[in-house]
């Protein structure tokens, strides 16, 4: 019969096995920034920002392209609060060529060329 109130908790969901690291940093605007290495082999990692002037969460679309346009992979596709994130890709299974990551929310969206060197 006891009740207990918490103040609210903002939580960043993590979708699973994606590996990423958040920053504390204010973020003012959304942003793609060039990944690296680059050229990578067969790794690289991704960073972009996400405005934190408000706790909403804001749904979130990070995709690998190849030179012909073809989805390659998509990183990540859901929610995240605001802040400077970074994930990583692995291309092991994909040829040496240029790749482009696709960074898109509702509000912005970005591109950046990749190169994979065998």
């Amino acid at each position: 019969g006891i009740i207990t109130y918490h103040s609210t908790v903002n939580a960043t969901p993590n979708a699973e096995g994606i590996d990423f690291e958040q920053t504390g940093i204010t973020i003012e605007n959304y942003a793609l920034h060039s990944n690296y290495p680059n050229p990578f082999n067969p790794e690289t990692t991704i960073r972009f920002d996400i405005p934190t002037n408000s706790e909403d969460l804001k749904h979130i679309r990070l995709s690998v392209f190849n030179s012909l346009g073809q989805m390659v992979t998509t990183i990540y596709d859901g929610e995240l609060s605001g802040g400077q994130y970074e994930m990583k890709w692995n291309g092991e299974n994909q040829p040496s060529g240029v790749y482009f990551i696709l960074f898109k929310s509702e509000q912005f969206v970005q591109t950046q060329k990749m190169v994979l060197l065998r």
